[in-house]
């Protein structure tokens, strides 16, 4: 059939740029969930260091030094 080499080019650009926007969208929507990952995990180092200084009130459980609850 005449033109069959160029619709044969034309699909398989066609399909590259299939690829190329599907590979975009996929580290777009990766890189997002990434920072929001990120943010999130900073957002609970910072909040630990308050909660750690509540620990540090209890550090052995309550047991005390011998284990019997007499510090």
């Amino acid at each position: 059939m005449p033109g069959s080499g160029m619709a044969e080019l034309i699909f398989i650009a066609a399909m590259m740029v299939l690829i190329l926007v599907i590979s975009f969208a996929a580290v777009f929507f990766f890189m997002k969930t990434y920072r929001m990952e990120m943010a999130e995990k900073e957002k609970r180092r910072r909040v630990r260091p308050a909660e750690a200084e509540k620990a540090d009130v209890i550090v052995d459980g309550g047991k005390g030094v011998n284990g019997n609850g007499a510090s």
